[in-house]
């Protein structure tokens, strides 16, 4: 097999052998921050903060008084890094 690449069987499925995958690099979700844009139903918002609470998150909108729940929010995710950078310097 060609670059070393490790084969795994599902035993459970009776499946062909799969190429593992790799290690990831990169953790895509979205950033809830103060500033952000996001899509609320069919307008454009900006975020204006964000509160937890009691293990609940509350994004807040800039021009409104209530929370808005994050899963009724449209937000492109932001990609984090699962490895070191090294310091540039």
């Amino acid at each position: 097999m060609a670059g070393g690449e490790a084969l795994t069987r599902d035993s459970q499925r009776k499946e062909p052998l799969i190429p593992m995958e790799t290690a990831a690099t990169h953790y895509y979700m979205p950033h809830y921050k103060a500033g952000a844009s996001v899509r609320w139903g069919q307008r454009d918002e900006t975020i204006s903060h964000v509160v937890v609470r009691r293990y609940a998150l509350a994004v807040y909108l800039v021009g409104h008084d209530a929370p808005v729940m994050p899963e009724s929010l449209q937000l492109a995710p932001t990609a984090f890094r699962l490895t070191r950078a090294p310091e540039a310097g």
